[in-house]
């Protein structure tokens, strides 16, 4: 036995006899002791969260990058933003012939960084804000004619506002208001729709009533891709501005396959299904938009026939591993300076080898049963369909690159309106409703 090793175990040994040398011990404290000794959950060595061994030549891209925008732009710099999505994008988007390579334009890369950001903000903080009133004014225009861009356009970077506090990338929606069903009614439907109750109750089924990481009851039903990615038609249209930069970060096969899932304006609510659902402790559903955490999808395992081991069933068991992500402490607008890309990295590389959350024990889980700890690595496995296996892959794998560069970024700032349609508030800037009133009536003259 090596030397550490050797402590370890003289250490935890002198605990365990000064535990046990206490006048009183309560046997249901013991029993714990005992269950999280014995538990030996599923775990694989987690990967780097970046592609560490390309930073160097990524850091490269970006400077180049921002070096070529800089000529119609003197001012422009990248963002923390910015240089998380140049490092999780496929290589191939930054090498020749790719979107960000030598052969495009300077203004189209701008403006694939500036949808970027606005994919990675959920769109949701935009709808959230409005009326009812003023959703369904913006959705009735919607069939006609598609928000400009400008009603996405992201922040200024280098001006630091009030405003600037901490937001959260939403995964999930926050009310539990369910109807039994949805009747569109027709092809083109500009009202918001609500939950299906009965979609959550399958997800409940499936995942038997737990929660997948900590194994309590009563779980949340969570959505995968934000609910309000198209609970309306102006949440549709507008989520269909960032298909772009959506192809982009996972490949245009991916998107070919998954867009009509997630903004379908014949199908206002479309994602509202079993695969874009999982099953969460609360208070894991609260810390899931706050890119606390995310989930690596692993693929899917056929399961055999208990009755026959040579065929496959119509079951198929998908293998998710569990990753706590670092936390950027800036916001995702703030400058970045490419020359400290080692620091960037290095910082992500020192998380990893404690595998826990950023926040230490502010921020912790663990399996309910046995308290033993849940730490990066830890395998989840959900049964399910092959059909929606493949979906739920699917959203798993975007949830997984939004979250870390929502994580490694400062998180998902509020995509803003155009300026003229904000009013000071005791120095915060809020929507202005009779602007935007004025501005939705003047998209309906115009069209």
């Amino acid at each position: 036995m090596d030397a550490p090793h050797r402590e370890l175990r003289e250490r935890l040994t002198k605990l365990v006899n000064e535990f046990l040398d206490r006048p009183v011990v309560h046997s249901s404290v013991t029993a714990s002791i005992e269950r999280l000794l014995q538990d030996d959950p599923p775990f694989e060595q987690p990967q780097q969260i970046l592609p560490i061994h390309e930073a160097e030549m990524r850091s490269d891209f970006a400077r180049n990058i921002e070096r070529r925008i800089r000529v119609i732009d003197e001012e422009y710099t990248l963002s923390a933003h910015d240089f998380a999505f140049i490092m999780m994008v496929p290589l191939s988007v930054l090498q020749p012939g790719g979107a960000f390579s030598e052969s495009q334009g300077s203004i189209f890369i701008q403006d694939l960084l500036s949808q970027s950001y606005d994919l990675t903000g959920h769109c949701k903080f935009f709808l959230k804000r409005l009326t009812d009133k003023h959703k369904a004014e913006l959705a009735s225009q919607a069939g006609v004619s598609p928000l400009p861009e400008e009603i996405i356009r992201r922040s200024k970077r280098n001006k630091k506002t009030p405003q600037d506090v901490p937001a959260q990338t939403e995964h999930h929606d926050e009310s539990e208001n369910d109807a039994d069903s949805i009747e569109s009614g027709s092809e083109y439907n500009p009202g918001s729709v609500r939950r299906v109750n009965h979609e959550k109750t399958k997800c409940r089924g499936r995942d038997r009533h737990f929660c997948v990481i900590m194994g309590t009851r009563n779980p949340d039903a969570c959505h995968i891709v934000p609910f309000k990615w198209n609970d309306t038609q102006a949440a549709i249209c507008i989520t269909r501005t960032v298909r772009s930069a959506c192809g982009l970060l996972m490949g245009n096969k991916w998107l070919e396959d998954n867009v009509r899932l997630l903004c379908n304006r014949a199908e206002p609510g479309s994602s509202d299904k079993v695969w874009n659902m999982l099953c969460l402790n609360r208070q894991l559903h609260a810390w899931w938009p706050k890119c606390y955490f995310a989930f690596k999808c692993l693929g899917a395992i056929p399961i055999p026939d208990d009755n026959n081991p040579y065929r496959m069933t119509d079951n198929v068991s998908v293998r998710l591993q569990f990753y706590w992500l670092p936390h950027y402490h800036g916001r995702k607008n703030t400058s970045m300076n490419i020359d400290n890309w080692r620091t960037w990295v290095d910082d992500v590389v020192a998380f990893q080898r404690n595998g826990y959350s950023p926040l230490g024990s502010d921020v912790a889980a663990s399996k309910a049963a046995t308290n033993f700890p849940i730490i990066s690595g830890h395998i989840i496995s959900v049964v399910m369909n092959k059909s929606d296996g493949d979906r739920f892959k699917a959203m798993m794998d975007l949830q997984w690159a939004l979250t870390v560069i929502g994580a490694m970024s400062g998180g998902a700032d509020p995509p803003k309106l155009k300026p003229d349609l904000y009013r000071k508030d005791d120095d915060y800037e809020v929507y202005d409703e009779s602007r935007i009133s004025s501005w939705v009536q003047a998209q309906a003259r115009r069209d």
